[in-house]
């Protein structure tokens, strides 16, 4: 199953208008995993010795550590609107569920009072 496949899986219980709208979302957080994971193949530190003085080092941030943090922070906000998503949908399918034995239990008790 490829990731893309795994993602959708967990859509299976969206409305369709949900689903419609997140399918974009879930291209994007397959083709980000993609990028991030070619990112950390990079180096994103190096270490570099003063040409006046050989004693002193300085530490010299890549241009890629900034692209990756920008992607990884994107890839977290698209991850955090799918999750949402799918909670929010669980939560109101678990509410429209009556069936539930607490459910039934809290129901007799708020009928007495």
């Amino acid at each position: 199953m490829d990731r893309k496949t795994e993602l959708l899986s967990l859509c299976d219980n969206l409305s369709d208008n949900v689903k419609h709208a997140l399918l974009p979302l879930i291209d994007d957080l397959v083709y980000q995993e993609q990028q991030l994971a070619e990112f950390r193949k990079a180096s994103f530190v190096s270490v570099e010795q003063s040409k006046r003085n050989p004693e002193n080092t300085r530490i010299k941030v890549s241009p890629a550590f900034n692209v990756y943090k920008n992607l990884m922070q994107q890839y977290r906000s698209n991850l955090i609107v799918l999750i949402n998503a799918i909670d929010k949908q669980r939560k109101e399918a678990m509410e429209s569920d009556d069936s539930s034995p607490l459910r039934e239990y809290l129901k007799r008790l708020k009928e007495q009072t």
